[in-house]
């Protein structure tokens, strides 16, 4: 049935990101960077034209919403059979409905064919869901950073 109660709900759109998503790219990371938990080991730099632009050693994957708006996003580095998660975010009001987990699921499964065997990633202790996210997705804590400051006077 075309357009009937039949039809299939709209839904999202997950894939690798490319060149011509750079301004919904940056768009979504300037409404989020300041939303990241942590210090100095978990910093997130503002992107820029040049860091948001995919390359073969940095891949980026996204979540489009039935607007076509990017509303997740997962960034990696890679060398050579290794990755590393540079970082996850999904828009504030989309958070909490499993978008996370999603988007690092589809970038492993992107990941794996490539022949990439090692994947590593972080998350601040105060980011409970980002931690959630990845140990539902199988990696599991092999070392702890802590951040030391000098004493407020």
């Amino acid at each position: 049935m075309e357009g009937g109660s039949d039809s299939p709900p709209a839904t999202e759109t997950h894939r690798a990101l490319r060149e011509v998503d750079g301004p919904a790219v940056l768009a979504l990371d300037a409404a989020t960077t300041r939303d990241y938990p942590g210090s100095v080991a978990t910093a997130h730099q503002a992107l820029t034209a040049h860091s948001a632009a995919p390359t073969a050693k940095r891949w980026g994957f996204g979540v489009f919403d039935v607007d076509e708006q990017l509303v997740a996003m997962t960034v990696i580095e890679l060398e050579g059979n290794r990755a590393d998660v540079d970082f996850t975010v999904v828009a504030r009001h989309r958070r909490r409905q499993g978008l996370a987990t999603s988007v690092n699921a589809g970038s492993l499964l992107a990941l794996a064919r490539h022949g990439v065997t090692l994947v590593r990633t972080g998350g601040s202790d105060e980011n409970r869901g980002i931690l959630a996210t990845n140990a539902s997705l199988g990696f599991h804590v092999d070392e702890h950073w802590i951040t030391l400051a000098a004493p407020a006077r």
